[in-house]
């Protein structure tokens, strides 16, 4: 299971040896011990139960299931949602930055995907010490899905920090991104399909642990004791490292965002504050879902030691679970518009998922309306009124009147129907309850 994750150093190597050997100190390997293993090979009976517990077996090969298959209802509702725009803006996805957000649940729909088949795909000749009850073909196709969706999954949150990023530092709006839009899209499918299809003439598709990806067959075998897809480190290495090179990319890129946006116009500067906090949840939730194994597959490499049950956590449930992460930064300043959205939503709601309306209305109007999954009337805590200015000049221009408008707060009506309407004063603010006011 650990070899694919060998060449996950690449660019992180330095920045995380000091963790990797912190945590190593910590993590000794329950059955291992020096000078046992001269006679084993990757062909044994005993080779899996040498380097693995039983109850870690079991738990990253079924843990991974009921995570991956909420991440794939999440990622699915994602879609639903977006594709709705479509009612409201004329074109599929309303907005680049949705569009975006749709190509990286597709991505997660393939990873969770692969995650959930686990050995259900991989041959009765699997790895890790248990039998699995697929074919060669449908190994192949897991190891495929598995490597199309990571990849399709990092492109596009990459491709997302840097839409994040002409928004809010270089004042762009949708009609700019549209123009460069669609050949990042292209690029980012051109790549992942490329880097998914080259291993499948080579056979390097072979069960790797829980679930099919490139690697030998049998596991650890070199040359020609291989049977399928000999020598995969060096493979192993180039696709790992094209898909998480993008991992500190896309964070210079968004704390670049929350640096910018400090030292903004004051005019726009609640609007730049809320698009960057969007940026940045995106940016947490895609460390929470890769980072903790990354970490803990650099002190594997050092140590060739683990822990189960913060293996067990980082691979069986962090990993699986990205797309609901994207889901939990999706939903959060969004008033759903399907119905298994809004069960979803309701299912994961929790307080932190609320704006107060200013920020709200500046976002909306900042951003060609809502091309940031801007806030609305129904994130507005229940228990608040809501004080909205609105000014209004003389027909002259010589002066500018202003008055408070007690707003109510929203109800679940309010919720259904949309944000209320706002009030409609004449230029002369002969308008009945500004004049009252």
């Amino acid at each position: 299971m650990r070899q694919r994750y060998i060449s996950y150093l690449g660019l992180l190597l330095m920045a995380a040896s000091v963790n990797a050997q912190g945590t190593s100190s910590n993590i000794t390997s329950p059955t291992r011990e020096d000078g046992d293993d001269d006679h084993l090979s990757s062909g044994d009976d005993d080779y899996y139960d040498y380097y693995y517990t039983p109850l870690e077996v079991q738990l990253v090969t079924y843990l991974p299931k009921p995570f991956s298959l909420i991440s794939l209802v999440c990622s699915y509702v994602i879609i639903r949602e977006i594709l709705c725009e479509k009612k409201l803006r004329g074109r599929v996805g309303g907005t680049p930055i949705n569009r975006m957000l749709m190509a990286m649940a597709i991505g997660d729909i393939f990873f969770s995907l692969a995650y959930f088949l686990g050995l259900w795909a991989a041959p009765q000749e699997a790895s890790f010490g248990l039998e699995g009850q697929g074919t060669v073909g449908s190994c192949t196709f897991q190891g495929f899905l598995f490597q199309l969706g990571i990849m399709v999954s990092v492109m596009s949150s990459y491709s997302l920090s840097i839409f994040y990023i002409l928004l809010v530092c270089r004042n762009w709006r949708d009609s700019d991104l549209e123009d460069w839009e669609y050949p990042i899209h292209g690029v980012i499918w051109l790549i992942s399909l490329g880097l998914a299809i080259y291993p499948i003439p080579l056979e390097l598709y072979n069960s790797n642990g829980p679930t099919c990806w490139v690697d030998s067959f049998p596991a650890d075998c070199a040359g020609d004791d291989c049977i399928r897809g000999p020598d995969p480190t060096l493979h192993q290495l180039a696709l790992t490292s094209v898909a998480f090179a993008f991992l500190p990319l896309s964070l210079i890129l968004k704390h670049g965002i929350l640096i910018v946006q400090s030292v903004s116009c004051r005019e726009h500067y609640q609007a730049s504050t809320a698009v960057a906090k969007q940026a940045l949840f995106y940016t947490l939730a895609f460390i929470m879902a890769y980072l903790p194994d990354l970490v803990l597959t650099i002190a594997y490499t050092v140590d060739e030691t683990y822990h189960v049950v913060t293996d067990s956590l980082a691979y069986g449930i962090l990993l699986p679970s990205a797309g609901t992460f994207n889901f939990l930064v999706f939903s959060r300043l969004r008033r759903m518009k399907t119905p298994e959205g809004r069960i979803l939503r309701r299912i994961f709601f929790c307080l932190y998922c609320r704006a107060p309306m200013d920020t709200m209305t500046a976002v909306f109007a900042r951003t060609d309306r809502g091309s940031t999954n801007a806030p609305t009337s129904s994130n507005v805590p229940a228990d608040v009124e809501i004080i909205a200015e609105l000014s209004t000049e003389e027909a002259n221009g010589s002066k500018t009147r202003t008055a408070k408008v007690a707003i109510k707060p929203p109800t679940d009506e309010d919720v259904e129907s949309g944000p209320p309407p706002l009030i409609s004063m004449a230029a002369d603010g002969s308008n009945d309850e500004f004049a009252s006011a």
